[in-house]
């Protein structure tokens, strides 16, 4: 997912900006003239990261990999509007279609604004599509539950250069796997709910604190599941189509991502008589 290296630089970076000035304001440059000195002082320390950012040279793998591409794109606001196709067709279900100008974009960070970052996977094989170079459309899609509406942002890799080339606007219930997002939401704010949606044992995987890449795997009965189970986003969250739901069986994975921590969690949900329900566990 985000790669570690742009997490250490850009906590590095913020350390740079914030840690080392009292007042928290960028330093100004020796020589600099009055007009200069009189704009940097206006400057947050979060402006002057972007700035920062902004003047580094993008990587080769940000049209390799998808994951490297969504993570350049939500943190640089310069790249980010090099690689919006305007005017971008925007759908809704409602209004029907409109295109969107450039000078009326607003620059967004996505899910980096969240918590946590969740995908939707069909099976545990399906995560090689999360690293696969080969990938020419995928689509992050955007869950907002109260408000019964999904956001899809749909990327395409256009002669080499992966560009966001439309915006779809719908209702839960259009969505093609809105039967597994549907259970997943009241599985994630429903405790009793939940506790009737688990296996009668639940494989559960953990690392080994002891053993670097060791892992301890064991079973969990039904009734312990309370004192394990991560936070779940519920009302807000994501999913990234990589390709995986063109062919969605009877199970899903749903991956759980810090978005600023190295907190990870792997829920497996098969069908079953009673519907969905939780099998095994890892994290």
């Amino acid at each position: 997912m985000k790669p570690l290296f742009y997490i250490f630089l850009t906590c590095w970076l913020l350390v740079a900006l914030v840690g080392c000035n009292e007042s928290s304001k960028p330093s100004v440059p020796e020589g600099a003239g009055n007009d200069t000195v009189a704009a940097m002082k206006k400057l947050s320390p979060q402006d002057s990261l972007e700035a920062l950012i902004e003047k580094e040279p993008v990587s080769a793998r940000a049209d390799g990999f998808f994951n490297d591409f969504i993570y350049t794109f939500m943190t640089n606001r310069r790249f980010q509007t090099e690689r919006i196709a305007f005017p971008l067709p925007c759908y809704d279900g409602k209004d029907g279609k409109a295109l969107l100008k450039k000078e009326d974009w607003k620059y967004s960070r996505l899910y980096l604004n969240l918590d946590f970052l969740t995908v939707f996977l069909d099976e545990k094989s399906s995560f090689r599509l999360m690293k696969s170079g080969d990938l020419n459309e995928v689509t992050l899609e955007w869950f907002d539950m109260p408000r019964d509406l999904v956001r899809d942002y749909c990327f395409k890799r256009r002669d080499g250069r992966w560009m966001m080339t439309e915006i779809r606007k719908f209702p839960v219930d259009n969505h093609r796997d809105a039967d597994f997002i549907n259970f997943y939401q009241h599985f994630a704010t429903d405790s009793v709910f939940q506790m009737a949606h688990l296996a009668p044992t639940i494989h559960f995987v953990t690392e080994d604190t002891d053993e670097e890449f060791e892992e301890i795997s064991g079973m969990l009965d039904a009734d312990q599941w309370p004192a394990f189970r991560p936070e779940l986003p519920a009302n807000v969250f994501t999913n990234i189509d990589y390709g995986q739901t063109d062919k969605m069986g009877e199970h899903r994975v749903v991956l759980i991502q810090g978005i600023s921590d190295s907190f990870l969690n792997l829920l497996y949900f098969r069908r079953s008589d009673n519907g969905w329900t939780l099998y095994r566990y890892e994290n």
